[in-house]
């Protein structure tokens, strides 16, 4: 009997296929790995540089709008053309800005609380549009009226309705907007009806709406309709000049003031 130990066999042909195989899958797994990391390193360094960059620009925005503001308090004595050198660094301000810092809305707001309706106007509409909002659009369609841009009054109100159907305020601005312009009469009857539906009757508010379909009646040439309509304003609102003005209008349309409640009567103003 032999005694001596047998030598191992080859390993097959297939055995040693997995075993190479094996080694390289290993060595493969290691390597994707250490590119993995590399690349992972890399875009990490990126996004590093991108959010650096992010908070240069964020304070540069910041610095551009402070700026602008500096010129506009210094008024004419910073530049004689201030606001036009107000609005580049604005315009910078706005174009450097995240999107989280709702730039354009707060240069707008800003403006507007210091009476610079024409350089807030378009600040307040871009960032509506970027960022809508009823009192955004109630500040940004009051500016556009003041400095008589019929357009971007007209798009504030209407998003104003939009964000807020069931608020009476924006249909009868947006009706009184019309009326003062003589155009789409028949659309603004319809607003300032609406508005007094939704108003509490018999409120001061609900007596500002009546003014307004006055107006819109008086303007289609319906003047004895006007008449009516003025009568529901409570007399207190006859110490404002704008709706004596629209009484009085109203009457020589009418050829003299037609017969009103005693309460109204007495409250009338005087002839100049």
């Amino acid at each position: 009997m032999n005694t001596s130990m047998p030598q191992h066999p080859d390993p097959p042909a297939a055995t040693a296929n997995a075993t190479v195989s094996g080694s390289l899958n290993w060595l493969t797994i290691v390597h994707l790995l250490a590119v993995g990391i590399a690349i992972g390193a890399v875009i990490a360094a990126f996004a590093s540089v991108e959010r650096r960059d992010a908070i240069v620009l964020s304070q540069t925005a910041e610095a551009d709008a402070w700026n602008g503001m500096r010129i506009v308090e210094q008024g004419a004595s910073a530049a004689e053309d201030y606001e036009g050198l107000a609005r580049q660094h604005f315009d910078a301000a706005v174009a450097r800005a995240r999107p989280g810092q709702r730039m354009a809305e707060r240069i707008g707001v800003w403006l507007a609380e210091r009476g610079q309706f024409g350089l807030a106007t378009p600040y307040l509409l871009q960032g509506l549009r970027q960022s809508p909002g009823y009192d955004l659009a109630i500040t940004a369609a009051s500016a556009a009226s003041a400095v008589g841009d019929s357009a971007a009054t007209t798009e504030a109100y209407a998003m104003a309705i939009r964000l807020r159907p069931d608020s009476p305020l924006a249909y009868n601005n947006l009706a009184y907007h019309y009326a003062v312009r003589g155009v789409r009469l028949p659309e603004a009857e319809r607003l300032v009806q609406r508005a007094l539906q939704l108003v509490e009757a018999g409120s001061l508010e609900a007596s500002s709406y009546w003014d307004t379909l006055a107006w819109v009646l008086y303007k289609q040439g319906r003047f004895a309709e006007a008449w009516e309509a003025m009568a529901n304003v409570d007399p207190l609102f006859l110490s404002d000049p704008v709706v004596v003005e629209h009484l009085r209008a109203i009457e020589d349309a009418l050829g003299g003031p037609p017969a009103m409640s005693p309460e109204f009567e007495e409250s009338r103003p005087e002839e100049d």
